[in-house]
């Protein structure tokens, strides 16, 4: 299909000159890079701020993400961490996180393995280094969604999406959606988007917020040795054999206690 050679405006600058535009630029458009990755847009967003940034880690993610295909002209001033979190964080899976060396930019795979994740904390019987603090709860059981349409490529002589992508009942279904529409019942997602054109990545959009979103999540806090106390928010493998745990998980608060041991909370996905 042939796309409306007119760039998709997101209104997002953190200069006063454009910084970005998609390689379909029209004539008169100013154009000083012509990748239509995310994590090219990304990278260069994050370089005109002037935060700390791990500028390792987002090198590390770039690839990956610019299978994601994003049409931005970046001209209005903003700052950089508003724009990411308003129109690339929805639609990304990624998660942009601080750390020692300032921000940071952490894929969250579809399905994670050990190799992805930081380390592995082993819980139960026979490991008493690690501690589950109470019991472990379910949460996220009002965000499962398996019906999923997002709208998109901005047609610009009428401002609205032109094409919609769905995954599900209505659309694609994966497996992901089938067994989560047998456990919950149909539960509809609907988005819109002017920051992808492409039918590709707006289906890829959809089938990361399928598997993620597919199920309600699992949620425990652990207490580790001062040996975890460098341990930061992202992936971690959880192997607890009194839950029968054996998954990645994802750490969301790190945090010292007064007698010097580590708490992480923790939340991961099991059907």
């Amino acid at each position: 299909r042939r796309h409306t050679r007119y760039p998709l405006v997101t209104g997002v600058q953190t200069c006063a000159l454009p910084i970005y535009t998609t390689s379909w630029a029209s004539p008169g458009w100013p154009t000083q890079g012509d990748d239509t990755g995310a994590g090219s847009i990304l990278q260069a967003v994050l370089q005109q701020s002037t935060l700390p940034v791990d500028f390792g880690a987002v090198a590390s993610a770039r690839d990956m993400l610019d299978g994601y295909k994003i049409g931005a002209f970046i001209q209005q001033p903003i700052g950089p961490l508003e724009w990411i979190s308003s129109a690339l964080l929805p639609l990304l899976p990624v998660s942009v996180l601080t750390g020692p060396s300032g921000w940071r930019v952490v894929p969250i795979p579809i399905a994670p393995t050990r190799a992805d994740c930081q380390g592995v904390l082993e819980a139960g019987d026979g490991r008493p280094a690690v501690v589950r603090v109470g019991a472990a709860k379910k949460i996220g059981r009002d965000e499962v969604v398996n019906d999923l349409a997002l709208r998109y490529s901005l047609d610009t002589l009428s401002n609205a999406p032109s094409a919609t992508a769905r995954v599900g009942s209505e659309g694609h279904p994966t497996t992901f959606s089938r067994l989560s529409e047998q456990l919950y019942g149909r539960r509809v997602y609907s988005a819109e988007t002017v920051a992808v054109y492409d039918e590709s990545t707006a289906y890829k959009v959809l089938l990361w917020r399928s598997a993620a979103f597919a199920f309600s999540r699992d949620a425990a806090t652990y207490s580790a040795s001062q040996a975890w106390a460098g341990t930061q928010p992202g992936l971690i493998w959880l192997s607890d054999s009194r839950l029968q745990v054996d998954v990645a998980a994802w750490i969301e608060r790190v945090s010292l206690t007064s007698d010097g041991r580590t708490e992480m909370d923790l939340i991961w996905w099991r059907q």
